[in-house]
């Protein structure tokens, strides 16, 4: 993404961390959502700066890039984070272009915001405010 410095020594990618306790260590992690039988998440990032690309996984290839919003009610939660306010931004991945803003805040490492409805994709970048 434009404008972004992915140098930082603490960052990595992220993996989602199924059945442990995901605000001992940074970790990407997609729950609910109805209208696909799984979503996927690749996320790079560490505990105060993310990007992510959100998917369906089962069947991205079959969703056409111009269809209706399938994926409803689904949440994004970052374990690892750094406490305090963050601003998250969804981004259309085949315009390039920003589709919500949100402002959101983690406690005790924790971090959950809800994601915008898709229909096949969508990318994520969340920074921490600085004050």
């Amino acid at each position: 993404m434009a404008g972004e410095d992915r140098r930082n020594p603490d960052a990595r990618m992220l993996t989602p961390a199924p059945g442990t306790n995901v605000t001992s260590q940074c970790t990407a992690t997609v729950v609910g959502g109805i209208g696909s039988n799984t979503l996927g998440i690749v996320a790079y990032g560490a505990p105060d700066d993310v990007s992510g690309w959100i998917h369906r996984d089962s069947d991205f290839d079959t969703v056409g890039t111009n269809a209706a919003a399938l994926v409803v009610n689904a949440v994004l939660q970052l374990g690892g984070m750094t406490d305090g306010p963050f601003r998250v931004e969804y981004w259309d991945t085949v315009k390039g272009e920003p589709v919500q803003e949100q402002s959101v805040t983690s406690a005790a490492g924790l971090l959950r915001v809800a994601i915008p409805p898709f229909a096949r994709d969508i990318a994520v970048k969340v920074k921490q405010k600085k004050e």
